[in-house]
């Protein structure tokens, strides 16, 4: 038995990464079928699965090489019926405390399968489809009067601006206005009305989290402001990051090292900014996220 387990383990080893990526897809939709009750939760079950990377990271790493795309479309097939059906199913619960407990888990394990959606000539017409049904009966949902809509705060910020849902900022979260930049100041932190998904609408968290989004696209195509990066370093704030929206940044902040223009001036400006993001994430993330960076 120990043989065995050494050899699939070299085995394991000398694959490529994008085997090896397939080889992880394909255990968790393994797993997700049969073995799912082994873990408490799907997010638990994605995090030991993958890591902190994303599940659309993974099929982007494996579709590189053109003769995986047939079983990679099998595969997100899989998916799509499974976060469909996970969905549907607690949509005809009629029990509130099993909604409230459950809801955000399935919807944050919807989320991470439809952002496959984006990549092209992975899905098929019917699971595209059935994606955009279900985000509807989603979004139908909680725009519903007397939905609970706190249960949403711990899902990514993107995913709520989709479903048109502006979270409620807690009374108690407060940020400290000395330092930020021009671009958070004039937000208001209290509850704003469901109307267009437009800057003024968003609180400052998600402000500071849509400006970072575009500063680390901006590095990755080989560009970068130290001004605008040096901003972003002296941005405070009392609360912490939701933990999603923290390991999603997290990771494309450490792997934008690898890209990173090696000046002085734009050396140090990351850097401060790397050490102010880190300051802001939950203990769980900070975990994570040093993980990654050594």
């Amino acid at each position: 038995m120990e043989g065995k387990c050494l050899a699939r383990l070299q085995h394991s080893s000398s694959q490529s990464p994008a085997m090896e990526d397939l080889r992880k897809l394909n255990e968790f939709v393994a797993t997700l079928s049969y073995g799912k009750d082994l873990f408490p939760s799907t997010r638990s079950l994605l995090t030991y699965s993958f890591g902190n990377r994303s599940i659309s990271e993974l099929f982007r790493s494996v579709m590189v090489d053109s003769q995986h795309i047939t079983e990679c479309k099998e595969i997100s097939k899989a998916l799509c019926d499974a976060a469909v059906e996970a969905v549907d199913s607690l949509l005809l619960q009629s029990e509130p405390p099993r909604l409230k407990s459950q809801f955000p888990e399935q919807l944050s394990f919807f989320w991470e399968v439809y952002r496959i959606e984006g990549i092209p000539d992975l899905l098929q017409p019917d699971s595209l489809s059935s994606l955009e049904a279900t985000l509807g009966k989603i979004s139908h949902l909680v725009q519903t009067a007397g939905f609970d809509r706190s249960i949403l705060q711990s899902l990514p910020v993107e995913f709520l601006l989709l479903l048109n849902v502006e979270p409620c900022v807690p009374c108690g979260q407060k940020v400290t206005d000395a330092g930020l930049p021009h671009f958070l100041k004039d937000i208001s932190h209290h509850n704003m009305p469901l109307e267009q998904k437009t800057e003024e609408n968003y609180s400052s968290m998600q402000c500071y989290i849509r400006r970072l989004e575009k500063e680390l696209e901006k590095i990755a195509a080989g560009e970068i402001d130290s001004g605008s990066v040096k901003e972003l370093s002296e941005v405070k704030f009392d609360d912490r990051l939701p933990f999603q929206d923290a390991t999603r940044l997290g990771a494309r902040l450490t792997s934008a090292l690898d890209t990173l223009e090696r000046s002085v001036e734009v050396g140090s400006a990351f850097c401060s900014l790397l050490e102010n993001f880190f300051s802001m994430l939950t203990e769980d993330a900070k975990v994570g996220g040093k993980h990654d960076v050594h």
